[in-house]
């Protein structure tokens, strides 16, 4: 299946060894395959449709009771990855809005002090959500234990189980529901900080006169 991770145009350079982003393999079954050529935007096809088998190879030493159940619980974990690298992602690019934010507001010599401290406030708060899924780097570097995160969580299941024969462990599974859990209230708040609060924010910068930054179009009269 598709990887889940976010869309990058930037060449990535790997290690020979390191595999490309991938998400979890198919289950066995038929399965058809089919070529086509874009050309000026117009696709067309290549050919006939093929089908073809994908079976297990047969060595399995735990192989899983229901293998189309273990793929149900492989996509759902793939799902709740994408969307927590995505807002992984998202929290990186509100900060850099907000970074740009707080100095073009100390450029506007019109501009209310009160949406300075806003800036902060959001700040802060974008902070606490980034600690929730990726965990409070600072403590890491100082080499302080950290508890774990909610992407670290999805991240053990995945590694520990998409490439693997055997069924998902209780263990997975039950990261996998932690991880759901908490997943769900920090996605809600972040999408409040960056789809309302956030843009709230930029609207005022914009009427008090400030530079460009970021997530922002400006007005003109």
């Amino acid at each position: 299946y598709p990887a889940p991770d976010p869309t990058n145009l930037l060449p990535v350079e790997r290690d020979p060894w390191f595999p490309d982003p991938a998400g979890p393999l198919v289950a066995p079954g038929q399965y058809r395959v089919s070529m086509a050529l874009r050309v000026d935007g117009a696709m067309q096809s290549l050919g006939e449709p093929q089908a073809f088998a994908a079976a297990p190879l047969g060595g399995d030493s735990l192989p899983p009771a229901d293998r189309e159940a273990l793929l149900a619980f492989q996509l759902q974990t793939s799902e709740l990855q994408r969307a927590a690298l995505g807002a992984v992602s998202a929290a990186g690019e509100a900060q850099i809005r907000i970074y740009h934010l707080k100095q073009a507001l100390m450029d506007a010599p019109r501009a209310d002090p009160a949406l300075a401290a806003r800036a902060r406030e959001l700040e802060g708060q974008l902070k606490d959500l980034q600690v929730a899924l990726v965990g409070d780097s600072v403590r890491a570097s100082k080499g302080e234990p950290t508890p774990s995160t909610i992407l670290s969580r999805v991240s053990q299941v995945i590694y520990g189980h998409w490439y693997s024969s055997a069924d998902a462990t209780a263990t997975h599974r039950r990261n996998y529901e932690i991880a759901a859990e908490q997943f769900g209230p920090v996605l809600a708040q972040l999408r409040q900080l960056i789809l309302t609060d956030l843009v709230a924010l930029e609207n005022s910068a914009e009427a008090a006169g400030a530079p460009w930054t970021p997530g922002r179009v400006p007005n003109w009269k």
